[in-house]
C-alpha cells in the first residue's frame, strides 16, 4: 500500500534514489531532453502492485474465514479431504488435457502466449503454478489414504458397505498415482522438489 501512496519528489528521492536512473524520463532533475511528468510512487508498476495488493487481501481473508469455520476435527477433515480431492482433480484434469489437447487452455481458450498441451498444467498458464498446486495436495492425499486403508470391516458387511468402505480407497490411491504423474510430467523442477518433500515429510 505504501508503495502506491504518492509522494513528493524530495521523499520519493530518499526512499527510491534508483527511479531517477529506471525512470529518466519521469523524473525533472534528471534533464533527460523527453519529460513525460513527474514519478510519484514508490512502484514502477502500481497496476501490478495494486493487483498484488489485492491477492494479499483476498489471502488474508480466506485464511479468516477458514479459521473461523474450523471449530472441531470434523471441520478439519473436511478441510483435508477437500484439499486432497481439489489436488486430484486438477492433476486429472491437467493429464487428461495433456492426452486429449488441441493447443487450446481447457480446449477453449487460444492462449496468446503459450501453447497448450506439450506439457501437463491444467487450468494454469504456468507449468510451476500448477505443480505447486498439485503438490499442496499430496500430504493430505496421503492422509486420506491412510484413514481410508484404516478402516475396520464389519463382519456381517453387505455389499453396498463394501462399496462405501472401498470407494475412498480407489480415488485416493488413483489421486495419489495421478499427482505424481502429473507433477512429473509437468517438468517443473520446484515443482518436482516440492513434490519429493512432500511425500517424505507426508
Amino acid at each position: 500500500a505504501l508503495q502506491l501512496v504518492p509522494l513528493p519528489p524530495g521523499v520519493l528521492h530518499r526512499v527510491a534514489p534508483a527511479l531517477a536512473e529506471l525512470l529518466p524520463a519521469w523524473s525533472p532533475s534528471t534533464g533527460f531532453p523527453l519529460e513525460l511528468g513527474t514519478w510519484q510512487t514508490i512502484s514502477v508498476n502500481p497496476s501490478k502492485t495494486l493487483i498484488g495488493l489485492a491477492v494479499l487481501l483476498s489471502h488474508v481473508l480466506l485464511f479468516l474465514v477458514t479459521t473461523q469455520r474450523l471449530r472441531d476435527e470434523q471441520d478439519i477433515r473436511k478441510l483435508v479431504t477437500g484439499l486432497a480431492l481439489a489436488s486430484a482433480g486438477m492433476a486429472a484434469l491437467g493429464l487428461l488435457q495433456w492426452f486429449t489437447h488441441n493447443g487450446k487452455l481447457l480446449w477453449m481458450y487460444p492462449h496468446p502466449q503459450r501453447l497448450m498441451g506439450h506439457l501437463v498444467q491444467g487450468s494454469f498458464i504456468n507449468k510451476n503454478h500448477f505443480a505447486h498446486f498439485v503438490v499442496l495436495g499430496m500430504g493430505p492425499m496421503l492422509w486420506a489414504l491412510n484413514v481410508a486403508w484404516s478402516c475396520k470391516r464389519s463382519r456381517k458387511e453387505t455389499s453396498q458397505e463394501r462399496f462405501r468402505r472401498h470407494l475412498p480407497i480407489v480415488v485416493f490411491t488413483g489421486g495419489t498415482l495421478f499427482a505424481f504423474a502429473a507433477v512429473v510430467l509437468s517438468m517443473s523442477r520446484g515443482g518436482l522438489v516440492a513434490l519429493l518433500a512432500g511425500l517424505a515429510i507426508g
